[in-house]
Formats: C-alpha cells, structure tokens, sequence
C-alpha cells in the first residue's frame, strides 16, 4: 500500500513571478515546448523566452499560468509519475535533473519559512539530492555516509542495528555548529535504529532537527520520526 503526500500541491509560497520561473523549469524537463503550449495555451516562443529568462512574465500572464498549474494538477502528477517510475528503476529517476528540480520544489514547500542551516543526507545515495536542495534553501550541505573510513578521528560516527548487523554512518565534525537548524534527506526511509541515532547525534552537538525529507518512506519510520517531533516530507509511504 502507498499513499503519496505530493498530492493536493497547489500555489508554491513563492506564488507569483518565482513560482513562474521554477515551474516552467521543472516542465521543461519532462514536457516539449510544443507540449508546454498546449498545456499552458501560451505560444512556444514566449514560454522559451520565459525559460531562458529572455523575458518577463505580466502579472496577468503570471495568474494564467498559476491557475492552469493547480486546475491541471501538474505538479501532482509529475510527483505521482516519478514514484511510479522510482519503484521500477530508482536509479534512473534520481539521475535526472528535472527530478532533483522537482523534489526540491516540493521540499521548499514543505520547510515554507523556516530557516534551515544545514542540509544532511543521511546515506551516500541522498548526497546528490541533499546537495542540489542545499543550493535552492540555500544553506550548507553536511552528508552522512556508510563508506568504511581509514581514519575516523574527523568524524562522528552513529551506530545502529539493522537485522542483527552493527552498520554506521559517519558525519564530519567539520560540520557540526552549535545552534544551526538541520534537514535531513534520504532517498528511502526504511531504519528506524538508524534515524534514531543520527537525530541523537545532532542533538548531542546542539543541532536542531527541523524534519526529514525522502522520496520513499516506511509508514514506521514515518511515525517514529513525527513521534521524535520531526516534521516529516514523503513522496510516497508504505509498509510491508
């Protein structure tokens, strides 16, 4: 069973010009011009110019194309199409750029006004996607990594237990600022013990938790982590 908490996603908090601009970036991935125009009724040459920021919209163009996005469920759709394609082939999905476009358009929203210092993905696969939505927050990316290490003494490291195995991830103290506001982002959210202990972690250091945002969610891990106070961004939740 899946349930997508993408969907319902209507005017972004940067409704207007802003919003503009990203939406029709993320379209341009996914869409043709020729696509976009019918789906917007706009002409190509203007929504070109528009995308490579030769023009401007008008505020009468700008609320067209507002309306057509939430009337149309563009963005919720986009969303629902990527979980589909990730559960065949997570991979490709993540090596797109209109995805990572995407899914830090959803997390923008998602985080609204509160102002995130530092963005944490939580494996080695989240890196990509923790390092792009630190460029549009903006703030520092700080990633979390299960790699053997030759020399820990730069790093702290949390222990977790997963099927009877001891495994660990590895933070660099280089990152570690009192008093900073942290996200966390992985890919699938599937270990409690292991959001568990990179939350305490964090704490012990004097970093704030905000929430933690994934594209594939464990309805457990999801509850454990709204039970710890995270507020919590998915994709898509499941459970066995």
């Amino acid at each position: 069973m899946s349930e997508s908490l993408g969907r319902g996603r209507r005017v972004h908090r940067d409704a207007g010009k802003a919003y503009v601009f990203k939406i029709l970036n993320i379209m341009r991935h996914y869409y043709s011009l020729r696509d976009i125009e019918k789906i917007l009724d706009l002409p190509a040459q203007t929504i070109w110019k528009y995308v490579n920021l030769v023009a401007v919209p008008e505020e009468r163009t700008v609320a067209k194309i507002i309306g057509k996005v939430s009337e149309l469920r563009l963005i919720d759709k986009l969303i629902e199409n990527s979980v589909k394609e990730f559960k065949e082939n997570p991979v490709t999905v993540l090596s797109k750029p209109g995805f990572l476009k995407l899914f830090s358009y959803v997390t923008e929203d998602f985080v609204g006004g509160a102002k995130v210092d530092l963005v944490v993905p939580m494996s080695t696969a989240a890196i990509v996607l923790g390092s792009y939505l630190a460029t549009e927050l903006p703030s520092l990316v700080c990633p979390f990594t299960e790699n053997p290490l030759h020399d820990k003494k730069g790093y702290v490291i949390a222990y977790y237990n997963n099927n009877n195995e001891t495994r660990f991830v590895a933070l660099p103290k280089s990152c570690l600022r009192e008093k900073t506001t942290a996200l966390l982002v992985d890919v699938i959210l599937e270990e409690q013990e292991k959001l568990r202990n990179v939350v305490d972690v964090l704490s012990k250091n004097k970093i704030h938790v905000y929430g933690v945002v994934a594209v594939d969610s464990l309805d457990e891990v999801v509850g454990l982590a709204r039970g710890m106070g995270l507020k919590v961004m998915t994709l898509r939740r499941w459970h066995y």
